[in-house]
């Protein structure tokens, strides 16, 4: 386990653009909806995750990442340098965690559909039964309209998707982002808005600040527009085993301090999703507490997109700013958020209906 100092030591990991940044001028967009409950595609529409062999080529890619970066350390001069134990130390160290993380990527590869299976109708003459949606208690995929053809297969890396299982699911997660981030954010939203709103989660990326919502009571709709991330969000929340070890950082060999930083071992989930979001209620059409849905942001919650209505209120990580020209109050939260001022980036929640809004005695 490593502690907050060494968290943050990493935290460039989760560069903005992997936190689903979002302009601000969007939020007007989201707020100011038509008033109308869109028609999901049907639910056998599995475009957006990526299939078995696109997640092995993820794969090779962090394999090749790792073994390029690696390769200095393995020449026969820095075995000198270290000595013969640290050097078999390190080569260890570099070999169980590789085949750890190829563990964690080959049960989500088991997990995937055969890629025989047709993307569109989800049959094989085969092997259909491998084709059948898998199981979805926590997190509902619903594709609107043509929201699919906006998702993006070359968007993200295993790099970033282990740095955000770190953020969120880890158990280092609890004791910083989900206590002094998230946790902060809810409390100071939860008096301005009721109870069963429609909120709206922009870059869901791995889903636990949606879940976390939908377990204050909130009616959550989430969206990503990353094949990847979705692929791994749709297993960690409804699928995968607790408590699966990984390395995340076993390929930033020159950001760490040494071995212990580097090689640190934690494991996802650490918690029950389920039990994230366990006081809420169904959404609306739907048993699963949230609702993901697929495609780039503005083409799809833009005026006339196939995700166009009204939400109570957005969640977003964007640049520090007045709020939207419509009336609605900004809230930001997070201790990071305020420590890093108009230059960083933060979780904030738009509310888009002012009449709700009775800000406390704080001056703000």
């Amino acid at each position: 386990m490593v502690g907050t100092a060494s968290f943050k030591k990493v935290a460039h990991f989760l560069r903005p653009w992997h936190w689903g940044s979002i302009a601000v001028i969007s939020l007007s967009a989201a707020c100011v909806l038509l008033r109308r409950n869109p028609k999901p595609m049907s639910a056998r529409v599995e475009g957006w995750r990526l299939s078995r062999s696109e997640l092995r080529e993820v794969l090779k890619k962090y394999e090749k990442l790792v073994a390029k970066d690696a390769r200095a350390l393995q020449h026969s001069s820095t075995a000198r340098l270290l000595g013969a134990e640290r050097y078999q130390r390190r080569t260890a160290a570099m070999r169980h965690a590789a085949e750890t993380n190829q563990r964690l990527v080959e049960q989500l590869l088991d997990d995937l559909p055969d890629d025989s299976c047709d993307r569109t109708a989800l049959v094989s003459e085969n092997r259909s039964e491998v084709c059948t949606p898998p199981a979805r208690p926590v997190a509902e995929f619903r594709s609107l309209g043509n929201s699919l053809a906006t998702v993006s297969r070359a968007y993200g890396t295993l790099q970033s998707v282990f740095a955000h299982l770190m953020r969120d699911w880890s158990g280092i997660s609890e004791q910083t982002v989900i206590s002094n981030q998230y946790g902060q954010l809810l409390e100071e939203v939860k008096p301005h808005l009721p109870r069963g709103s429609h909120v709206l989660v922009p870059g869901a990326g791995l889903g636990r600040l949606a879940l976390m919502l939908a377990g204050e009571g909130f009616q959550v709709e989430a969206n990503d527009a990353s094949a990847l991330f979705m692929t791994f969000a749709d297993y960690i929340l409804n699928r995968a085993p607790l408590a699966t070890p990984f390395f995340p950082l076993a390929h930033a060999f020159w950001e760490n301090w040494g071995l212990e930083q580097q090689y640190t071992e934690l494991t996802v989930p650490n918690v029950s999703p389920r039990s994230v979001a366990n006081s809420s209620g169904p959404v609306e059409g739907s048993q699963a507490p949230v609702v993901v849905v697929p495609g780039d942001f503005l083409r799809t919650y833009q005026t006339g997109g196939p995700g166009f209505r009204q939400f109570d209120a957005v969640v977003h990580n964007a640049p520090s700013s007045p709020s939207g020209g419509d009336g609605g109050l900004r809230l930001s939260g997070g201790a990071e958020g305020r420590e890093r001022g108009s230059e960083g980036r933060w979780l904030s929640i738009y509310l888009c209906h002012p009449e709700w809004v009775h800000m406390p005695d704080s001056g703000r």
